[in-house]
Order: C-alpha cells, then sequence, then structure tokens
C-alpha cells in the first residue's frame, strides 16, 4: 500500500496533534480496544497489500460488542490520522494511501441514531465538515487530507452511486447479499473491505460465499469475538459488567444466544434440513466439525 508522505504524520506532526487533542478532551485519542479488537487490528498488517488487491477483515460480535465504535474511530483514522496509540501501532492504517475515499454500509435505523452519536463523540473535532444526503445519509470531508467518506443504507439501490470509486469499505451489520457485487466492483484499485456484525438474519451468506475454508488466512481474516471477551471483570480491557451479560441469557432463547453472545451464525442454529432422506441415515455415528461456545453450546 503506497504512502503519500504529505499526508503521513512524522512524530513531531503526532506529538503536535496529541497535544492539541488532549487539550480539547477528544475522546478518539482515549480509545482503548479490547483484546479481540486488537486482534483484528493486527489481522490488518498480515495481507501483502499487491497494488490491486482487496482483502476481507471480518469481526463478528456479541451485542453491545463495541463493533459500531471501533468502525467510527478506524474510518476517521483512514481519513486522516491522528495520534491514538492503539490505532498507530498498525503499519497498514498509519501508512494508508491518502487521499483516500471510503464508505461505510449499513442499516437505516444505525445512520440515523448510531453513527449520527459515535461521529461527533469519536471523530476529532474541527478536523472535517459534514453534509447530509438525504434522510440518513451523510459525508464527511476531511480537508487537510482531502479524503472523505459517506454512509450507505441497505435499503437503497444498489447501484446507486455506481461510478464511485472507493479505496476502503466497511460493512456495519449483515450487509445484504445484492449490495455485495456493487461494493467489490467500487474497489477499482483493490483496498480493505472491513465487516462488523452480529450474524443474525441475513448473515449466512457471509459465511457460505466469503467465509469458506479455502479463503481463510488468504484474503479473508476472521476475528470471532464473544461477550465474555467484552467484560470487565473476565475479559482484557472489558467494557460490559458480567451482570448486563448474564441479564441476556433470559431475554433470548438458545439459538439467537449462540449469535447475540458468542458471536457465532445464527443461521447454523436449529437449522432444518429440507432435502434429508432416508438416504442420508447412517448406522454408525459419522464424525463431524463441531464449534463449541464459551457457553458449552454447540453448532455445526
Amino acid at each position: 500500500m503506497s504512502v503519500n508522505p504529505e499526508y503521513a504524520l512524522t512524530p513531531e506532526q503526532a506529538q503536535e496533534r496529541l497535544n492539541e487533542l488532549a487539550l480539547s478532551g477528544e475522546s478518539c485519542l482515549f480509545w482503548v480496544p479490547n483484546a479481540k479488537h486488537e486482534h483484528f487490528l493486527k489481522q490488518l498488517d498480515k495481507p501483502s497489500w499487491l497494488p490491486g488487491e482487496k482483502s476481507i477483515h471480518i469481526i463478528r460480535a456479541n451485542n453491545r460488542g463495541g463493533k459500531s465504535v471501533m468502525a467510527t474511530m478506524i474510518a476517521g483514522f483512514l481519513a486522516e490520522p491522528y495520534p491514538n496509540d492503539w490505532l498507530m501501532k498498525s503499519k497498514f492504517l498509519r501508512e494508508f494511501r491518502r487521499p483516500n475515499r471510503g464508505r461505510i454500509y449499513t442499516t437505516a435505523n444505525a445512520a440515523e441514531t448510531t453513527y449520527q452519536d459515535h461521529t461527533k463523540e469519536w471523530l476529532p473535532r474541527g478536523r472535517y465538515r459534514t453534509k447530509k444526503r438525504g434522510a440518513f445519509d451523510a459525508k464527511f470531508r476531511f480537508p487537510a487530507t482531502k479524503s472523505s467518506f459517506d454512509i450507505f443504507t441497505f435499503d437503497r439501490d444498489p447501484m446507486a452511486g455506481e461510478s464511485t470509486h472507493l479505496d476502503w469499505a466497511m460493512v456495519d451489520e449483515p450487509l445484504p447479499q445484492k449490495h455485495w457485487s456493487a461494493l467489490v466492483s467500487r474497489l477499482t484499485f483493490g483496498g480493505p473491505i472491513f465487516f462488523f456484525f452480529t450474524a443474525l438474519e441475513g448473515a449466512g451468506w457471509i459465511n457460505t460465499d466469503i467465509e469458506s475454508e479455502k479463503r481463510i488466512g488468504k484474503d479473508v481474516f476472521v476475528t470471532q469475538m464473544c461477550a465474555e471477551d467484552c467484560c470487565i471483570e473476565h475479559g482484557v480491557r472489558g467494557h460490559l459488567p458480567h451482570a448486563y451479560i448474564e441479564s441476556l441469557k433470559q431475554e433470548f432463547d438458545e439459538d439467537e444466544l449462540v449469535a447475540r453472545l458468542d458471536g457465532a451464525y445464527l443461521s447454523l442454529a436449529g437449522a432444518v434440513y429440507k432435502k434429508f432422506g432416508q438416504e442420508h441415515i447412517k448406522t454408525a455415528m459419522t464424525p463431524i466439525g463441531l464449534n463449541v461456545s464459551p457457553r458449552g453450546s454447540i453448532t455445526l
């Protein structure tokens, strides 16, 4: 990934920005990832990043796992670096080409509520300009680096903005499959595609089409995060009270907890196989691959 030195921070510039942001009480300075967030960031440095190469980075996670905050942090850093200790550790993020243009794909509800709140809290103040485009979509421009990103909701026509060239893309919550081809085609010169989601309804195609065995570790890198990874008592740098995690077990059935607590795929829980017949039944047990969750539940 080539670097434009005009937009790279020297140690002196980083310290100057650090002082400037610290005085203003910027939240982006003090964001701290848990251990699984950190693992996800380290995975960004694994691909070779040859010209034109695309790489997919997935964090499948529990509810309230801080996914959207991390997406906002990375989006802002890609647009214009700021001296957050954890993000600065990533060579890929530090040296990403700038100017660049990115896009966050998400639900209309998340665009209207979650991202309105997170961009105000976690993007460095005074470094960007924003323009609302329609009911939920917005564009963020960073004059210092001439970089920008926008928010694109799942309910829009996949072909809207077809001619738009992107350097990176993020997906927050399961992307409807109809958007996938158009998203990939917009990364003309390659770049990263980030997925941040809880694997509820509509996520099954990601498991079968993207998280295939032949792609994992090559152009697809997956981090699975469970609620205990985010726990203040049992996780590393966690933020969720253990009592909150325990309360969720009373709110949802076992199938949903596989996704909401364990970060696994709901589509594999309680599945009904309509084409299963007598010819598939064997007299002896056949070994199969099993995934055992931290709570002891098993999924195929």
